[in-house]
Order: C-alpha cells, then sequence, then structure tokens
C-alpha cells in the first residue's frame, strides 16, 4: 500500500482556510475473489471566521470492488 497527502493552511486576519487531499492505493488484485486494486481518495476544507469554523470532506472508496465482476 501506498499514500499521499497535500495539505495547506493559511490566517488571513480573522479568517483561516485549510484544505487537503489524500490518495491511498493498495495492491489486492485477485481475480479469483473478485478484487481489484484498492483506491480511496479524499478532499476536505475548512474555514474559520474568528471563533466559528466550517468544514467538509468528501471521501471515496472502491472498496477493492473489480467492476467487471458479478460480485459487486
Amino acid at each position: 500500500a501506498w499514500d499521499a497527502a497535500i495539505r495547506y493552511e493559511g490566517q488571513f486576519d480573522s479568517f483561516g482556510l485549510t484544505a487537503g487531499a489524500g490518495y491511498t492505493h493498495v495492491d489486492l488484485e485477485d481475480d479469483a475473489a473478485g478484487l481489484d486494486d484498492q483506491t480511496l481518495w479524499n478532499v476536505g476544507a475548512a474555514i474559520t471566521v474568528g471563533a466559528f469554523g466550517l468544514g467538509v470532506v468528501y471521501t471515496d472508496d472502491d472498496q477493492g470492488t473489480d467492476p467487471e465482476s458479478d460480485i459487486n
């Protein structure tokens, strides 16, 4: 398995911004079990204004399923 990620943090007066993204790849290839290599990725961001903050994240994980397999 291997991972890669990037992150940014910045502060501008009372406004703050944090943003990041990541990717993971896991070698699970097994045709008999219907498994393909597993890939996961995510992106996220958070903003702060004074003492208040809001953040969101989106994650996608294919669970190592082979799109051509009948067991999906």
